[in-house]
């Protein structure tokens, strides 16, 4: 994943259009004065994207009688690209994209990068963690156009391989399936494509560098050791 390098200025509170959901999920006291703020920008991290709706989530680790999953908050990016959340106390949350699970998803992928943390992908409406631990916490997202990176499983003879499906894994630990989706579509980084069975057994991992907007086919051979066990 590439780091992300601008800097984070926060708007006046009265310039913000944060609102919470009226479901009785969460309710805020004057001490809970915990934030989370920050830009959403396309990849050049200097052109800001109004009109972003993101959610904030319960994590359900110990603070909020809700369900995991459970929108506490939404709000919108405004002119200049800046979302808030506030009345927040200290404890884990998830931010959430949902647009990239609908027809944004097609054009649009994002990373996420909190504090000076490493960033975070956000891929078709995928949840990203954030455990506050200061006052005010900031966060950049910057929009990718994906790059489209379809994976070919088959064996030494360039046979397809029933049973054997495509996987990929980010720099720095965590992974995904296609999950029906025909490819992946990514942020520019590197990563490590693989075929699993879903049991015991997987390929060797092939490292691939995939840049903005790249269409990349990729050949994932499963040895004849490995295809035999089906």
């Amino acid at each position: 994943m590439m780091a992300l390098t601008f800097l984070l200025t926060l708007q006046p509170l009265a310039s913000m259009h944060t609102t919470a959901i009226p479901n009785g999920a969460a309710v805020f006291s004057s001490q809970n004065s915990f934030s989370i703020s920050g830009h959403v920008y396309l990849s050049d991290s200097k052109t800001p994207v109004k009109g972003v709706g993101i959610q904030l989530k319960d994590t359900h680790e110990g603070h909020m009688p809700g369900y995991p999953g459970t929108v506490l908050q939404s709000t919108t990016s405004d002119q200049k690209g800046i979302f808030r959340f506030q009345g927040l106390e200290a404890h884990g949350y998830m931010l959430n994209i949902p647009s990239l699970n609908e027809d944004m998803g097609a054009h649009w992928v994002a990373t996420s990068k909190f504090d000076s943390e490493k960033p975070w992908l956000i891929d078709y409406g995928a949840e990203v963690s954030v455990w506050i631990k200061r006052k005010s916490v900031k966060c950049d997202i910057r929009f990718y156009k994906p790059a489209v990176v379809s994976v070919d499983v088959v064996d030494t003879k360039g046979r397809p391989c029933p049973g054997w499906f495509p996987m990929l894994m980010f720099q720095g630990g965590g992974g995904r399936a296609l999950n029906g989706l025909p490819d992946f579509r990514l942020c520019p980084g590197r990563y490590s494509f693989f075929a699993s069975d879903f049991s015991s057994h997987h390929t060797s991992p092939k490292e691939v560098t995939v840049k903005e907007g790249q269409k990349l086919k990729i050949r994932v051979v499963v040895p004849n050791q490995a295809t035999k066990t089906h």
